[in-house]
């Protein structure tokens, strides 16, 4: 419409360019007819988005929303659930560093290493030192850099 409104304000090139199309009998883009060509592709993206959102409405209904947020201990409980602490802390083996099979779930990370963590439980029997560590992204205690690490 602005540009309809306004012919004197345009570029001298696009107004030559324009009276060049015309006199070979075309049509400039304000003056083509235009018509909708996608609307099979209109109804395709409405079906995909009505299985989205039916897909999305049935995990909701029938899923476990946590098991996206929080993480699972050695016994496959989820930290921040029923209870148990928010943070996954990884018990020290007997060599000092973190056991990767040996996981609870604690409150708070432990950030020296006279910290008292329960790392008997289940079927590990994980008894060693704690080391020192720092919360991560709110489900994670990383271990923090030392001198055992």
């Amino acid at each position: 419409l602005c540009w309809r409104l306004c012919r004197q304000c345009r570029a001298p090139i696009m107004v030559a360019r324009e009276d060049k199309l015309r006199s070979l009998g075309g049509a400039t883009p304000l003056d083509a007819p235009r018509t909708c060509t996608d609307s099979f592709c209109v109804l395709i993206f409405l079906g995909v988005l009505a299985g989205l959102v039916f897909c999305i409405n049935r995990a909701y209904g029938e899923g476990d929303i946590t098991r996206l947020t929080s993480l699972p201990d050695a016994q496959g409980h989820q930290c921040g659930v029923d209870g148990r602490g928010q943070f996954v802390y990884f018990c020290a083996g007997s060599n000092g560093l973190p056991n990767l099979h040996n996981q609870v779930c604690v409150s708070t990370c432990p950030t020296n290493s006279e910290a008292d963590v329960d790392c008997t439980e289940g079927e590990f029997d994980g008894v060693g030192p704690v080391y020192a560590s720092t919360p991560v992204a709110g489900v994670l205690c990383m271990p923090s850099a030392g001198p055992q690490l």
